[in-house]
């Protein structure tokens, strides 16, 4: 038949043809597994995914691994396009995917740790703190990746000197801690022993932006 012909012209073709025949196998063990479960297990089973995803990628903890794994996972795509675009075969995908997912992966567990401190810091003194990852739409620009992390704190106490710009000693001290977890030397120790250059360039680049607003019962000349 002319489809099996064509498959055996070319080891690219047959590879391709295999793998639709490997995703379909896997499909129908998959539908014929869930054809024997009952109506009840079936919602057990959804509500069970759906939490393992929401676990590994949107986890409400603080110290959770989201960055981490969202780093692995887009980092192996955008890895595996690049590796393929560049040897144009399997093993420059592959490698591509890997060098990706490690890069990203770090990347993203940098991330994490950093939350991770701020949040141990907020609770040592009494602040309030809200984080939120910042994408490039977020900033106007195109891209989909995450390439920031916006921490939003309020102290409940005096943060600035009266009727001046001037912090407060407790309140410098606190953000002393906040900006030492975003110099150069901690991002790229938590990166470990060998990290990647790419990361280790991202994490050199790293820009830290603190912005304090004065209360709302401050006299306007000061806030």
């Amino acid at each position: 038949m002319p489809v099996h012909r064509a498959a055996f012209d070319s080891g690219k073709h047959f590879r391709a043809w295999r793998l639709v025949i490997g995703m379909g196998v896997a499909l129908s063990v998959a539908l014929t597994g869930c054809a024997t479960n009952s109506p009840l297990q079936e919602p057990a089973f959804i509500a069970s995914l759906q939490h393992k995803v929401t676990d590994l990628f949107d986890n409400p903890n603080p110290c959770s691994n989201n960055a981490r794994n969202i780093g692995i996972a887009t980092g192996a795509v955008v890895g595996a396009v690049v590796g393929h675009q560049v040897q144009r075969n399997e093993k420059g995908t592959l490698i591509g995917a890997a060098v990706g997912a490690t890069v990203g992966g770090l990347i993203g567990h940098s991330m994490d740790e950093r939350r991770c401190k701020l949040y141990e810091i907020a609770q040592q003194d009494h602040l309030k703190l809200a984080s939120a990852t910042i994408t490039p739409e977020k900033l106007g620009v195109s891209g989909k990746h995450t390439v920031g992390l916006d921490v939003q704190i309020q102290d409940q106490g005096v943060i600035f000197e009266k009727r001046s710009e001037r912090l407060v000693p407790g309140a410098r001290g606190y953000l002393d801690q906040i900006a030492a977890q975003y110099t150069p030397h901690a991002l790229i120790e938590s990166l470990g022993l060998h990290p990647p250059r790419q990361a280790v360039i991202a994490a050199e680049h790293r820009k830290v932006l603190i912005v304090a607003h004065a209360a709302q019962t401050a006299d306007p000349l000061w806030a």
